[in-house]
Parts: structure tokens; sequence; C-alpha cells
């Protein structure tokens, strides 16, 4: 069986829209997940690469083992976060098996759709009456701008000018966000500097350490609200324990819905009571706003074979980047959308977020092209 790329383009524009878009003013907004259960039952059918089986089946284990030996025994609450944390993992997987391939028509309709997103926020976002409705966070317009700014560069051809993709790009910096700044100075030193593959040489290293230091001037004042001196902020506190949950529920975890997700604040976690941080900001039963603020605190809930499941994942993900490396668009937008995740990663739940569908989908599908040009050499 093969899915059809009008089936495809269809699925891609209804989220784009719904989501990218719309997505502020439907709430609560449940099409991620939606896409999560449709994703996987079109893999299925499709018949799933060997990796995708596996990661399915390691998170059915953990659901098990969450079952019996969670800190948090709420069952719906387990099956919540199962498909929230699995939510990315699908995104990216479908996309492997089934890449993007658009025809020129498709092509230049996707990027008009990302040229008219971006104009509807921008006009959103300044008209004061109407920023309450498309975007209530800052937040919202940069990742939203990176997003639509990634997917119109994969889209477009890379000998033509950067006006349009510039432009986009440009819209995302009134969030005022110093995370969506690092992630725009990447993007332009990936466009403008980056010709090949990356070899530690002088060139590179002055980039990399200027862009550092920028970066953290940048990032300094955030840093140290975040881990110097907000002693009650929920995210320093989910780092500052974190450790300790590894150490008390080794080697697996402390399961589904236990800790740092929405699920473990929306059916709140016996866990923040036993180590005493139930009273911090954003961290209580009655207002855990902040519980799911950052996402590396979550992979506490796989214990350390998660995380190095995890980190496997990820130099997969790496080696295959950097055999397509002569496709100099594509390795630039996979390690722009890598950077991004880690970026987003330390103090945002980006990655099990409904806005990281186009950088799993685009990663998917260059990672894919990795794959067929491995076949071709071999």
């Amino acid at each position: 069986m093969h899915l059809n790329q009008r089936t495809i383009e269809f699925l891609l524009f209804f989220y784009m829209i719904m989501v990218y878009l719309l997505g502020e003013l439907i709430e609560p907004n449940f099409l991620d997940e939606a896409y999560t259960v449709l994703l996987l039952a079109f893999s299925v059918s499709l018949k799933m690469k060997k990796e995708q089986f596996f990661c399915v089946v390691i998170f059915g284990l953990y659901l098990v083992y969450s079952h019996h030996f969670s800190a948090n025994p709420n069952k719906i609450a387990q099956y919540t976060d199962c498909i929230q944390l699995l939510k990315p993992f699908a995104f990216f997987y479908f996309f492997y098996k089934n890449p993007l391939d658009f025809s020129k028509r498709q092509k230049k309709f996707f990027r008009m759709v990302c040229l008219f997103i971006s104009i509807a926020l921008l006009i959103s976002y300044i008209n004061y009456e109407m920023k309450e409705g498309l975007i209530r966070h800052p937040f919202t317009l940069g990742i939203t701008s990176f997003c639509l700014a990634t997917f119109y560069y994969y889209l477009s051809n890379d000998k033509k000018k950067y006006n349009t993709l510039l432009f986009i790009l440009l819209i995302g910096l009134l969030s005022f966000r110093v995370k969506y700044m690092l992630e725009f100075m990447l993007f332009i030193m990936a466009l403008f500097f980056v010709k090949r593959k990356i070899r530690i040489n002088a060139k590179y290293t002055i980039l990399i350490i200027l862009t550092v230091l920028l970066g953290s001037y940048l990032a300094i004042a955030k840093f140290k609200f975040y881990f110097v001196e907000a002693d009650e902020a929920a995210r320093f506190l989910l780092y500052k324990t974190m450790p300790l949950v590894l150490k008390d529920y080794f080697p697996f975890g402390s399961g589904y819905a236990s800790y740092a997700t929405s699920a473990s604040g929306v059916y709140y976690s016996p866990l923040y009571h036993r180590y005493g941080i139930d009273d911090g900001y954003g961290m209580t039963e009655s207002n855990y706003s902040y519980i799911s603020d950052t996402f590396f605190p979550v992979l506490a809930e796989f214990g350390v074979v998660g995380i190095f499941l995890f980190f496997l994942f990820w130099k997969k993900r790496l080696k295959e980047i950097s055999n397509i490396s002569d496709d100099i668009k594509n390795y630039r937008i996979a390690l722009l959308i890598v950077a991004m995740v880690g970026i987003e990663s330390v103090a945002g739940p980006v990655f099990v977020m409904s806005y990281n569908f186009i950088p799993m989908a685009l990663l998917g599908s260059i990672c894919n092209k990795s794959i067929q040009k491995q076949s071709c050499d071999a």
C-alpha cells in the first residue's frame, strides 16, 4: 500500500491552518494527538520500518512498566502522556517512511501558504485588537516563524534569492524571545556561511565562537532567572530534582505522567509532594501551569535507559544528516532543526508540542534521502 501525495498534501495543509494559523483560537486543540494516532495507523497499514517498530514497542513496554511501577498510578494520565510523548517520533517516522515529494505546483502552493500565514500573524501581532486572537504569547510568533521559514526554504530553489525567506524569519524577531534570536542567528549563519559539510577549521571555529558569545550574551539574563535567581521557579526545581528521580527510579525511570509533563500536572503526580517541590510557582496542584514548561527533565520518566535510547535516536539522525552533506540545502535544514530542538528543549516543551510537526516531518523526509543515497552507493 502506498499513501498518495494528494492525501499527504491535504493532511499537511489542514494541519498548517488549524495549528500554525488558528491554533491559539481553538482550545483545547487535540489535532496533534489525533494526527499521532492517524499517522501510526497509516504506518501500520504501510508496514513500519524496523526502527519505527522498535520505537513503538519501547513506548508500549514503558506503558506496561508504568501500569505497575509509575509514581502516578492514574491509568488515564499514563495513556495521555504516552500519546503526547510518542507524538514527535510518530511524526518523524511517518515521513521517514513516506518522505515529502511535492510537484512544482504543490511546492508553489505551500510556499504561498507559508507566506499567507506569516503575513496574517504579523498583522495580528501589530494590531492590538487582533493580538489576543491569533497570537496570545510571543512564543507562538517565534516558533511559528521558524517552522514556516524552514518549510519555505525546503520548498524553494536554493539558487534563488532569500528575500521572502528572510521576511518570514524577521517576523519572528518581533517576539523578542532570546531562544528565537539564537535560532535566527544560526539560520542566517547556515544560509550564508555553511557551503559544505561542517568541519573543524579556522572559519567555522571563529563563526561558532562568535555565535556562542553572542548567544551567551543574549541568554545570560534568562539563564540567571531560570537557574540561579529563581529558587522557586518551576524549571529550576525540575532540573534540580531530576537527578534524584533518576536515582530513586533507576534504571527505567518514574513512568508516564509522573514528572515534568502536562499529564503529570492535570492528573497531579504524587512525585511533586514526595520531593517537596509542590509549592513552587506554577507547580502546585491548583496551579500547574509551569510543570511542563521544559523538556529535558521529562526524560526522568524513562530513566537512564530512556536517556540512552534518546541519545541513540539523535546519534543516528546526525549520522544520516552527515551522509547528505552534498545536498547543502537539506543539510542546512536538518542541522537547523536539530539545533532548534536542542535550544528549545532546555527551557521549553516544543519537542512534544503541536508546532513540532513540520520540523519532524522535514527531518524524517531529509533522513530518508540519506537512506536512498546509501542504497544507491551500495
